[in-house]
């Protein structure tokens, strides 16, 4: 996986609740070189930082991949999927 984040600039790890998709998360955010931020959507106060981290994440309408962003629950928030394939689809 972290071979594809070479070359890709989003990962999603699909899967039933407790099979270990944030376990997984947490491996790889560990073994990889650049810098990351880890939010659960379920969680309020990480939701909170969410706005923060967009705000200072973007840039002139360029999406910046300093920082990698990590979250789950993405179905909490599903107007998010599409905020990320906008930035995305600008890197």
């Amino acid at each position: 996986m972290l071979k594809l984040l070479e070359h890709f600039p989003a990962l999603a790890l699909l899967g039933p609740r407790q099979c270990g998709k944030t376990t997984l998360a947490f491996e790889i955010q560990a073994n990889w070189p650049k810098s990351s931020r880890y939010l659960d959507l379920e969680n309020i106060s990480d939701l909170a930082k969410l706005d923060e981290i967009f705000l200072v994440s973007r840039s002139d309408d360029t999406w910046t991949t300093a920082d990698g962003l990590i979250h789950t629950h993405l179905g909490a928030l599903p107007e998010l999927l599409a905020a990320h394939a906008g930035a995305l689809s600008a890197i």
